[in-house]
């Protein structure tokens, strides 16, 4: 994958045509999103009415979207260093960890701002970020609320 690789990233630009590479970027993200919706939706329909064990589908879900948008931001990150502004490393490891760090603080809405988003294609990334949250949050609180009783 190109995310390993020392060549620098205005090759690829020219070969992923910019504008149609943030596209699919946000809506292969979009996509991942909806099927991790139903997903969710399957695993609740089948509970009910006991509700028993969704801690741990419901944790995987928000650890599987960190993943994912930790990686999607890391790659648009990769193909367009200008639509991160913030320090995120040198090193493809520090890389990884700081737009994990982001995924992160995303989730808890603390907005830290010490990596921001610069393009519209990032900022609709965390857009979708945070519309997942906080519908998950939404949906998980209430279940837990009728489960504990």
């Amino acid at each position: 994958m190109s995310l390993f690789s020392e060549r620098k990233s205005e090759d690829y630009i020219e070969r992923s045509e910019g504008n149609l590479f943030k596209f699919v970027l946000v809506g292969y993200s979009t996509g991942a999103l909806v099927s991790t919706y139903y997903a969710v939706k399957k695993v609740i329909d089948e509970s009910r009415p006991t509700y028993n064990n969704l801690f741990p589908p419901l944790a995987g879900v928000l650890v599987t979207v960190i993943l994912l948008f930790g990686s999607v931001d890391l790659l648009l990150y990769r193909f367009f260093p200008s639509s991160w502004e913030g320090d995120v490393g040198d090193n493809f490891c520090t890389q990884t960890f700081s737009f994990l760090y982001l995924s992160s603080t995303t989730i808890a809405t603390a907005g830290l701002g010490d990596i921001k988003p610069t393009n519209v294609t990032a900022r609709a990334l965390i857009a979708l970020e945070i519309t997942f949250y906080l519908f998950t949050m939404a949906t998980a609180i209430p279940l837990f609320l009728v489960q504990a009783k």
